[in-house]
């Protein structure tokens, strides 16, 4: 998909699962347990080992994931969207064009996201017909972001029943 907005890939892979990570099986069947839920928040301080967990539950779980590393670029609003968009496309690539398309009709100065949050919905909806796992990492680093607050919110309430998105934040 191309795009004015530059995709940096190595935020929407899931991170290598390093050898060291030890599986946590009572964790990681809880999370079987509630996944058909629409939202999980996955809150802890730092260090106690969210990443880790979402790296191994990817590993473990049979529903496609779709990943998003975080980090303080991220609170731009349509940097944000840019690349949770490349997430979902790069595992569904029917799903983007009409996205990203909203995207780019968007006016940084007004930044109504109405149409592009539509956009995003109605792809998903029209274009992935399976459960999917959306795992949003380190969000504590963006949620003071008014735009994106507002994206999440929406998302979160209006996607189709097929996502099931985890957020990990301190």
């Amino acid at each position: 998909m191309l795009s004015e907005f530059p995709i940096v890939r190595t935020k929407i892979i899931i991170p290598r699962r390093r050898s060291e990570i030890i599986t946590r099986p009572r964790l990681l069947s809880i999370l079987d347990n509630v996944i058909d839920l629409k939202l999980l928040i996955l809150a802890a301080p730092a260090g106690y080992g969210k990443t880790s967990l979402m790296i191994d539950f990817a590993n473990h779980t049979q529903l496609p994931v779709c990943w998003f590393s975080l980090d303080t670029l991220d609170v731009d609003a349509q940097r944000f969207i840019a690349h949770f968009i490349a997430s979902i496309s790069s595992r569904y690539s029917d799903f983007g064009a009409a996205s990203m398309a909203a995207l780019q009709n968007i006016n940084q100065d007004k930044l109504d996201l109405d149409a592009v949050i539509n956009a995003i919905i109605n792809d998903c909806y029209e274009n992935i017909t399976e459960n999917f796992v959306f795992v949003l990492d380190d969000y504590h680093l963006v949620r003071d972001s008014k735009p994106i607050e507002m994206f999440i919110n929406r998302i979160s309430q209006e996607m189709p029943e097929n996502f099931h998105l985890i957020i990990a934040s301190r």
